[in-house]
Protein backbone atom coordinates (compact mmCIF):
# COMPACT_ATOMS: atom_id res chain seq x y z
CA UNK A 1 0.00 0.00 0.00
CA UNK A 2 2.66 2.57 0.71
CA UNK A 3 5.11 1.36 -1.59
CA UNK A 4 2.75 2.86 -4.16
CA UNK A 5 3.21 7.01 -2.60
CA UNK A 6 6.66 7.63 -2.01
CA UNK A 7 7.09 8.59 -5.76
CA UNK A 8 4.87 11.47 -4.75
CA UNK A 9 5.16 11.97 -1.17
CA UNK A 10 9.10 12.13 -1.18
CA UNK A 11 9.42 13.74 -4.94
CA UNK A 12 8.35 16.71 -6.33
CA UNK A 13 5.58 17.89 -3.66
CA UNK A 14 7.93 17.67 -0.52
CA UNK A 15 11.01 19.22 -2.89
CA UNK A 16 8.69 22.48 -4.67
CA UNK A 17 6.96 22.93 -1.12
CA UNK A 18 10.65 23.12 0.74
CA UNK A 19 12.09 25.50 -2.04
CA UNK A 20 8.91 27.86 -2.09
CA UNK A 21 8.71 27.79 1.49
CA UNK A 22 12.46 28.65 1.53
CA UNK A 23 12.19 31.96 -0.55
CA UNK A 24 8.81 32.97 0.46
CA UNK A 25 8.91 32.16 3.81
CA UNK A 26 7.41 35.21 5.94
CA UNK A 27 4.93 35.93 3.24
CA UNK A 28 2.10 34.23 3.35
CA UNK A 29 0.00 35.08 0.61
CA UNK A 30 3.49 35.07 -1.89
CA UNK A 31 3.91 31.37 -0.58
CA UNK A 32 0.19 30.39 -0.98
CA UNK A 33 -0.22 31.89 -4.56
CA UNK A 34 3.38 30.39 -5.18
CA UNK A 35 2.01 27.07 -3.85
CA UNK A 36 -1.20 27.15 -5.75
CA UNK A 37 0.44 27.56 -9.15
CA UNK A 38 3.07 24.92 -8.18
CA UNK A 39 0.54 22.55 -6.86
CA UNK A 40 -1.75 22.83 -10.09
CA UNK A 41 0.89 22.05 -12.34
CA UNK A 42 1.90 18.59 -10.12
CA UNK A 43 -2.20 18.04 -9.82
CA UNK A 44 -2.94 18.79 -13.62
CA UNK A 45 0.08 17.98 -15.95
CA UNK A 46 2.86 15.68 -13.91
CA UNK A 47 -0.05 13.74 -11.64
CA UNK A 48 -1.53 12.06 -15.01
CA UNK A 49 2.00 11.81 -16.68
CA UNK A 50 3.63 9.44 -13.90
CA UNK A 51 0.36 7.78 -14.11
CA UNK A 52 0.81 7.45 -17.76
CA UNK A 53 4.56 6.49 -17.21
CA UNK A 54 3.13 3.65 -15.03
CA UNK A 55 5.22 5.50 -11.75
CA UNK A 56 1.87 5.49 -10.07
CA UNK A 57 -1.85 5.10 -10.30
CA UNK A 58 -4.59 7.31 -8.48
CA UNK A 59 -7.57 5.27 -7.05
CA UNK A 60 -10.56 7.34 -6.20
CA UNK A 61 -9.26 10.70 -6.47
CA UNK A 62 -9.70 12.60 -9.23
CA UNK A 63 -6.71 15.23 -10.03
CA UNK A 64 -8.80 18.28 -8.42
CA UNK A 65 -8.67 16.12 -5.11
CA UNK A 66 -5.23 15.84 -5.51
CA UNK A 67 -4.90 19.94 -5.99
CA UNK A 68 -7.02 20.34 -2.73
CA UNK A 69 -5.00 18.06 -0.67
CA UNK A 70 -1.84 19.25 -1.45
CA UNK A 71 -3.00 22.79 -1.43
CA UNK A 72 -4.38 21.91 2.34
CA UNK A 73 -1.16 20.32 3.07
CA UNK A 74 0.84 23.12 1.72
CA UNK A 75 -0.84 25.82 4.08
CA UNK A 76 -0.72 23.43 7.20
CA UNK A 77 3.01 23.02 6.23
CA UNK A 78 3.60 26.66 6.72
CA UNK A 79 1.58 27.04 9.59
CA UNK A 80 3.85 24.95 11.55
CA UNK A 81 6.86 26.60 10.20
CA UNK A 82 5.58 29.38 11.70
CA UNK A 83 4.79 27.70 15.05
CA UNK A 84 8.54 26.22 15.04
CA UNK A 85 9.49 29.63 14.10
CA UNK A 86 7.57 30.43 17.70
CA UNK A 87 8.57 27.66 19.84
CA UNK A 88 12.56 28.05 18.69
CA UNK A 89 12.37 31.59 19.30
CA UNK A 90 11.77 31.45 23.38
Amino acid sequence: MFTNITSFVYGLFLVGTIVILYFTYGHFWRYFITNLVVDAFLAFLVSPWFEYLGIYELHKIHPLGVYGVTTILSVLIYVYMKWQDGVMAK
